[in-house]
């Protein structure tokens, strides 16, 4: 779990589970789970452990304000392969504001992400 990553900001809180890790690329797929929905929560804190998402040109290693030397290598290899950051919602599930129902929706992994994790295995 990761909380409150700016000092001065608002309260947020994200759950993360590793799904799975490519040694070869140190890369890993990751499932988040939010309590607060905050602007870039995911990727804010996602660098602020020091693993920020692929393509990711604001927060990632390759970004102005959050350059990482040590990512810097896998960053411009992968980056141009995803062409945007990868970051998809797999899963969207809330309760139906209107006739209170849960409702869920469900969409497989985009086929440029696909074909990164393709490539690692």
């Amino acid at each position: 779990m990761i909380r409150d990553c700016v000092p001065d900001g608002k309260p947020s809180i994200t759950h993360y589970k590793t799904l799975a890790y490519f040694e070869n690329a140190d890369i890993s797929l990751v499932e988040y789970e939010l309590e607060t929905g905050r602007c870039h929560q995911i990727r804010t804190h996602s660098c602020h452990v020091g693993h920020p998402l692929l393509g990711d040109g604001l927060y990632g290693p390759l970004s102005d304000d959050n350059p990482n030397e040590v990512l810097k290598d896998s960053a411009s290899f992968f980056d141009p392969k995803i062409g945007r950051v990868a970051l998809h919602a797999y899963r969207i599930e809330y309760k139906d504001p209107f006739d209170g129902e849960i409702k869920v929706f469900e969409a497989e992994l985009p086929s440029d992400m696909q074909a990164v994790i393709d490539g690692l295995t």
